[in-house]
């Protein structure tokens, strides 16, 4: 296929996939029939392996179902409100923190890395109920975070490896096994990943078992209102056979890229900032009053859409299915042809950027930041 949204192309080994910013195709893939559509078996394998069996790496199935069961509570309008005055918290400490470093004299700021630092913290104690940094000028980041800086460069180190050994270790022998060859593999880059997930899983056993224990205190059950203490709660009524396994528990780029959209555009930063005094002129607002701001609302849609947080993702067909396209693309033999026929294991790789910056959809200025089309 030439021409369109829509091509195919020869991967490794030959293989053929398929590659798309087609909103009709997307749409389908992504809502319509997702059934027919998972995350590649090699990524759910790999994030099997780092992360262990949680919501990341089980899409289908009974587990998935449980798990989306006990979470979906967790991301309700009336739980988002309850955590908001949580995050206006940390966004009042930061302000604190970065005015003190320039009261005395204009000075250079890594905002990104105090972008990180918020980010999860945010989700430290709205997420889990749990204080990873206390914004202190003086503090250094949480290990927690410095272990998820190192480790995605290490695993992108690992190169091939991710793709033809790792994804397929979970299958091998039992999990003592696995362990045994997993100390004593010879590769410093895979150890160090190692020595990374194993960190990050007793971080999160340890928080885990805090919150349960806080949680089982005579008055506390119902006073937890961070997504971990919610999770905790629902698995508890849960039935046997609905109820996660602990292990199953446990399991900063867009705010600094709103921050750099801003500071290229004056105008629309001095008018945001005037929306947002006004909202906050007397105290912090509520939710409603918060998501109401059309300005801010703009914004972050604006910047979302030229800069989104993952440009691509990845799926796999699970049956012979048939995608339909909203622009008919012309085949090698010149037939226009409006959906494709498409055999069972064939991967497809969605393009969020292109979508984003379609010009059929957002117009001809579609590379260039425009906050009036989130509004």
């Amino acid at each position: 296929m030439i021409d369109g949204p829509t091509s195919s192309f020869h991967a490794l080994f030959g293989e053929r996939q398929l590659y798309t910013f087609d909103p009709k195709a997307i749409h389908y893939m992504l809502v319509k029939d997702d059934k027919s559509y998972d995350e590649p078996p090699m990524l759910l394998r790999l994030l099997l392996l780092i992360f262990g069996p949680n919501v990341m790496s089980t899409t289908l199935g009974h587990q998935h179902r449980k798990q989306r069961k006990i979470l979906n509570p967790a991301f309700s309008l009336a739980h988002m409100k309850d955590l908001t005055p949580t995050i206006f918290e940390i966004g009042h400490k930061l302000q604190t923190t970065l005015t003190n470093k320039v009261k005395d004299q204009p000075q250079e700021i890594d905002i990104l890395s105090w972008m990180g630092r918020t980010a999860l913290e945010m989700i430290g104690q709205g997420g889990l109920g749990y204080s990873f940094d206390s914004m202190a000028e003086q503090e250094k980041p949480h290990p927690f975070a410095e272990d998820m800086k190192r480790l995605f460069p290490i695993l992108a180190r690992l190169g091939w490896a991710q793709i033809f050994i790792l994804p397929y270790a979970v299958r091998f022998g039992t999990t003592k096994l696995r362990k045994y060859i997993a100390e004593r593999f010879p590769w410093k880059d895979f150890q160090e990943a190692r020595a990374i997930s194993n960190s990050m899983w007793e971080m999160s056993k340890s928080i885990y078992e805090d919150r349960k224990r806080t949680l089982s205190d005579t008055g506390t059950l119902e006073s937890g209102k961070d997504v971990l203490s919610l999770m905790i709660r629902e698995n508890l009524k849960a039935s046997g056979d609905e109820r996660l396994e602990e292990e199953e528990m446990i399991g900063q780029s867009a705010l600094t890229r709103m921050l750099e959209v801003l500071a290229q555009h004056p105008e629309a930063q001095h008018k945001l900032r005037g929306e947002l005094s006004q909202a906050f002129e007397h105290g912090d607002p509520s939710y409603d009053d918060l998501v109401a701001l059309p300005y801010l609302d703009s914004v972050i849609r604006e910047s979302l859409r030229m800069y989104p947080s993952v440009s691509k993702i990845s799926r796999t067909t699970t049956q012979d299915t048939i995608l339909p396209l909203s622009v008919p693309v012309q085949a090698k033999d010149g037939t226009i042809i409006t959906e494709i026929p498409i055999m069972k294991n064939t991967e497809i790789q969605i393009s969020i950027m292109n979508m984003n910056r379609n010009p059929n959809i957002w117009g001809a200025d579609a590379d260039t930041t425009g906050n009036q089309r989130g509004g």
